[in-house]
C-alpha cells in the first residue's frame, strides 16, 4: 500500500514538473541491491534504459549517457 516498509517515498527530483512517488520496482531494487543507488538516482522508470541520455526531448532514437559510452553493451 505504501510502496515498501518505510512508508511512502517521493523522488528527489520533479518529473515533468510534478512530485512523483518512487515506483515499487525501484524500491525493491534499492532494498535488495543498494549498490545500484547511484545508477538509479535519476531514474524514474526502471524499465527505461538507465544509461540513456534523454537530452531535452524524449525520443526513441537514444544515445548512452557520457558515463556509459565505454560500456561494452554499446559497442557496435
Amino acid at each position: 500500500m505504501n510502496n515498501g516498509p518505510d512508508g511512502k517515498q517521493m523522488e528527489a527530483e520533479l518529473y515533468n514538473g510534478h512530485e512523483v512517488e518512487v515506483s515499487p520496482l525501484k524500491r525493491i531494487l534499492l532494498r535488495t541491491m543498494p549498490e545500484l543507488s547511484e545508477q538509479l538516482a535519476g531514474v524514474m522508470n526502471v524499465f527505461d534504459p538507465w544509461a540513456r541520455d534523454k537530452g531535452e526531448y524524449y525520443s526513441l532514437q537514444w544515445k548512452p549517457k557520457p558515463s556509459a559510452i565505454t560500456d561494452e553493451s554499446f559497442s557496435e
